[in-house]
């Protein structure tokens, strides 16, 4: 259970947080035409935790709506995150800021995490809380306090003639070669979706 709750915070710590400081990188990042991954060291503010902060893009040319819709409408959804673990799902109410959202496999176990930002079809970034098992948020133990605050984003950026689909997530040590493997994988099938 601990190994699945951990492998499905790698999946959903993908976003990490999208904000000015982090221009530089992002333009070198964003500049580049295929599946780029850049890797810096960042410390939570929550725990003081040593964590990474992924980011990962890919140029898409489509409408920012239709690759919106590849990422988030569920049957998409449930493509792309399926290259983590199989029956990977999210359950949400709605998407309003402040919302709890669950990151979840198909035992209906892993994470809960806050919406922090969101603008329809340009970006979202979620806050890690918490796990879920059965469908049930968890105590907040010592193990969960290491990754907890973590945070994840999805933006579109407009180039010319495309947009840039850039994923930036929080992730410890031992989770980078699995994310590093996979996200390149799962932007491959958010972009065949958006055609």
């Amino acid at each position: 259970m601990k190994k699945l709750i951990l492998f499905l915070f790698s999946i959903f710590m993908m976003l990490g947080c999208h904000n000015s400081k982090q221009s530089n990188s992002e333009n070198s990042t964003i500049k580049k035409a295929s599946i780029e991954h850049e890797e810096t060291k960042d410390i939570t503010a929550n725990n003081n935790i040593m964590m990474n902060r992924l980011q990962f893009s890919i140029e898409i040319k489509a409408d920012k709506e239709n690759i919106w819709k590849a990422i988030w409408e569920d049957t998409y959804y449930r493509d792309w995150s399926g290259v983590f673990d199989e029956g990977s799902h999210y359950v949400v109410e709605n998407w309003k800021v402040g919302n709890k959202i669950m990151f979840l496999g198909s035992d209906k176990s892993g994470i809960y995490s806050i919406i922090e930002k969101y603008v329809p079809n340009e970006i979202i970034q979620f806050k890690h809380i918490g796990t879920v098992i059965n469908g049930k948020e968890q105590p907040i133990d010592d193990e969960v306090k290491k990754w907890s605050g973590a945070m994840e984003s999805y933006s579109l950026i407009e180039g010319s003639g495309y947009f840039t689909l850039l994923i930036e997530i929080d992730v410890l040590d031992e989770h980078v070669e699995f994310m590093s493997a996979k996200l390149p994988i799962a932007l491959e099938k958010i972009k065949k979706n958006s055609k």
